[in-house]
């Protein structure tokens, strides 16, 4: 069974364009309305092994989508994705997330699958 994945963006394109891209490796669901990835995550109660978010979004940041994700699937890996890699994100990161990508650094969504690997690997070896 591939594992789930949801990617919350209000970029349409970066949105169409990285769905397509990591359902090689995962069974993607996005939106483009970090409220309508939280009411999914409440009404579906199946697994939810990632979810990454944009930072910068209208009417609801990433902090908070990953905060009320981390609320609603403790387990589920976070990632924020950011083109605003300021400083007092990195400061609160371990409050929300298990990772920052910055957009402009990350070229390609093999560096996004890399990282969610690894990831994966330091969950299953935590007790």
């Amino acid at each position: 069974m591939m594992r789930q994945l949801i990617f919350v963006d209000d970029n349409v394109t970066l949105v169409r364009v990285m769905g397509k891209a990591l359902s090689t490796n995962y069974q993607v669901k996005t939106f483009i309305h970090p409220r309508e990835a939280l009411v999914y995550m409440e009404d579906n109660n199946s697994e939810l092994d990632v979810i990454i978010s944009d930072f910068k979004m209208p009417g609801m940041n990433g902090f908070e989508v990953l905060a009320k994700a981390k609320m609603l699937k403790p387990e589920t890996i976070r990632i924020l994705l950011t083109g605003y890699a300021e400083e007092g994100i990195l400061e609160n990161k371990e409050l929300f997330c298990d990772a920052i990508l910055d957009k402009n650094i990350c070229k390609s969504t093999q560096d996004i699958v890399n990282v969610i690997d690894k990831l994966t690997l330091k969950k299953q070896e935590t007790p």
